[in-house]
């Protein structure tokens, strides 16, 4: 049990002595250091720039394949890493009797659930329900803060105004966080989970989308009312369509361009004074 718990804290060293030396090489001339926790999105990047480094690169993943997304359990106490996925997670504690099902059909990674306080509507349940505290790493120092002083609320939180300038690398990358989860038997969590997601499909598109386009109001009114009272669902532009299904939803109808993008939500604000200062 002691060299596991060793062969833990030297990975953990390692991979902090990564990061402090790709903060020190962003910071030199006209380099630009970008965040990814996808092998897909890297292969694009690199490609993007017109480079392919052969088949010897793509196949030997074996280096670039260490993910943050490591997870120990004391009680109820969650310590998991930022790379760790949302839905995996939520699974996993269901099986060691924790809830955290309210969380349910959130896709993305403990961290990006972190950074934008991800979870239900307006007046519902957020990720910082459970959040105790964040560790992050920002301008060459660790800091952990505590759930209060990462001033969370709808869909923000103090790491969101943090952010750096596009192509700077000056913005907190968040490493861990520590969830105090609910007990539950695990029956009830799983047959929860399975009715939230059931909910999920008679409700919304299910298919890939970038889920709800706006948020909600100040006053907690949710963007699909609006939009759908102005009469725009089904509204098509180009290849996007404001769904029939949802109406914050926006879906890839074929051939979409990020112009379509840009225009149909431009559309709605338009016809929906309500929301043209609402970010998405």
């Amino acid at each position: 049990e002691g060299e596991k718990i060793k062969i833990a804290k030297d990975w953990k060293q390692h991979e902090i002595n990564r990061l402090k030396e790709a903060e020190k090489e962003s910071k030199k001339p006209k380099l630009r250091i970008i965040v990814l926790d996808d092998e897909k999105a890297l292969t694009a990047i690199i490609r993007s720039y017109g480079v392919d480094y052969g088949p010897e690169f793509y196949s030997n993943k074996s280096k670039r394949d260490e993910k943050a997304d490591k997870t120990e359990i004391t009680g109820n106490v969650v310590k998991v890493q930022a790379g760790k996925s949302l839905p995996t997670l939520i699974f996993e504690l269901a099986d060691c009797d924790l809830d955290l099902s309210a969380l349910t059909g959130i896709l993305g990674t403990v961290g990006g659930a972190v950074f934008g306080n991800a979870g239900q509507g307006a007046g519902g349940i957020w990720i910082d329900t459970y959040i105790n505290d964040v560790t992050f790493f920002m301008n060459g120092e660790w800091k952990t803060w505590s759930k209060e002083k990462c001033e969370f609320r709808y869909r923000e939180s103090k790491f969101k105004e943090m952010s750096g300038v596009s192509g700077q690398w000056s913005g907190p990358i968040i490493w861990e966080t520590t969830l105090s989860v609910p007990p539950r038997p695990k029956d009830e969590v799983k047959a929860e989970i399975e009715r939230l997601l059931q909910k999920r499909i008679e409700t919304q598109p299910h298919v890939k989308t970038a889920g709800s386009c706006f948020k909600s109001l100040p006053d907690g009114t949710p963007a699909w009312k609006l939009i759908d009272a102005a009469g725009l669902r089904g509204t098509t532009i180009g290849g996007v369509q404001v769904a029939e299904k949802h109406a914050n939803f926006l879906l890839n109808v074929g051939g979409a361009t990020f112009d379509d993008a840009r225009n149909i939500v431009h559309a709605i604000q338009e016809k929906v004074p309500q929301i043209q200062y609402v970010e998405m």
